[in-house]
């Protein structure tokens, strides 16, 4: 998405990278003919090969990622490796001053406050992909900044099991986990969407990204995805953001061409009205989305203990090692413990904890 939007407003593409999929990314390099890329070191050969782009500079592993998220060509990167695998190529591009385009919510929750100081210090500017952060980040704009909102309303669909009772929801077929109704996404958030823990991230990212306390920020569910986000103000007044479900949106936002994105946003009554539609949460949906404020009461190394979590149990899941209930016990089991209470004042520091963490971590069977 990010790509096609970039190339219908004539935004060159001067460097890609990806991973898992190198047929798509043989395809994009085929399409752009970017002057750089990065991929697994295994499938450079295959990769120039198939993407007929001989003259292309072809980057490996990992340290060719980071070095496609700073290459001084570039003006904007858009980081969108799920989980924490997104973390050093978003600071690589904050460290040279580029805007990034953050999709990565894992990173910002596990190590917000590093990116943001990396930004502050190279002057560089942060904007979420998140259609939701976007929204919000819309809506302050408006609002003359986060310092007058007294009230964040984030909203989801309730994901792919949306209506279904504890029992269907025990029973869902992988199929099912993996068949969002609104939003086409890779594996690992449609199945935190369907657990409900990909709104309990976000909760975490709000907090970061705007620097508001957990209980100012709240959850709604909207089965047709159209209202975004919302705001309610210090001096009273309430904004909505209303949009078709469309990652093109937030995309235009983090370009600053919201003139060119389809959306509404409504104000007063309309808005006061659009947030008293979305369903509140139930007392199971409640009590997953209170890893996130309890992640953020603790502080320290807790936010990046649910991220990691969670990461361990969805990919034990989609190997069919545990059933998709179990995601959620582990994690909460891991959120019982005792954290660092303070999180280390550097990536590399920061990855010696993670690495001590995930070490006491309990095994999954």
């Amino acid at each position: 998405m990010v790509c096609n939007t970039a190339d219908r407003l004539g935004i060159r593409l001067c460097g890609l990278a990806g991973w898992a999929d190198q047929e798509g990314l043989a395809e994009l390099v085929h399409r752009f003919s970017p002057g750089v890329v990065a991929c697994q070191a295994e499938a450079a050969t295959e990769l120039r090969e198939a993407a007929e782009r001989p003259n292309v500079l072809f980057l490996t592993g990992e340290a060719g990622v980071e070095r496609v998220a700073a290459w001084p060509e570039a003006s904007h990167v858009a980081v969108t490796i799920g989980g924490w695998a997104g973390l050093r190529p978003a600071m690589a591009a904050l460290q040279v001053g580029h805007r990034l385009l953050m999709g990565c919510k894992e990173a910002l929750v596990g190590a917000g406050p590093l990116l943001l100081e990396a930004a502050e210090r190279t002057g560089a500017s942060l904007a979420p992909l998140d259609s939701e952060m976007a929204a919000a980040a819309h809506l302050a704009s408006l609002a003359g900044g986060m310092a007058n909102v007294r009230e964040l309303v984030l909203t989801g669909s309730g994901g792919p099991l949306r209506g279904q009772s504890p029992a269907e929801r025990a029973s869902a077929t992988f199929e099912q986990v993996l068949r969002h109704p609104i939003w086409p996404m890779g594996k690992k958030i449609t199945v935190d969407s369907a657990t409900l823990v990909n709104k309990a991230l976000e909760i975490v990212e709000a907090a970061v990204l705007f620097d508001l306390p957990g209980p100012s920020i709240r959850v709604g569910f909207d089965p047709g995805a159209r209202v975004h986000a919302a705001v309610r103000l210090h001096n009273g007044q309430t904004l909505a953001f209303v949009a078709p479900p469309s990652m093109d949106i937030p995309v235009l936002l983090s370009l600053k061409r919201p003139c060119q994105a389809d959306f509404e946003v409504l104000s007063g009554r309309a808005a006061e009205e659009a947030i008293s539609a979305l369903r509140r949460p139930d007392a199971q949906e409640s009590r997953i989305l209170d890893f996130g404020y309890r992640a953020l009461e603790q502080g320290g190394m807790a936010p990046a203990a649910l991220v990691l979590a969670d990461e361990r149990a969805v990919a034990r899941y989609l190997d069919g090692r545990i059933p998709l209930g179990a995601i959620v016990e582990y994690v909460a089991g891991v959120m019982r413990q005792p954290f660092l209470r303070h999180l280390p004042r550097s990536i590399d520091l920061l990855e010696a904890a993670v690495v001590e963490l995930l070490d006491r971590m309990p095994d999954i069977p």
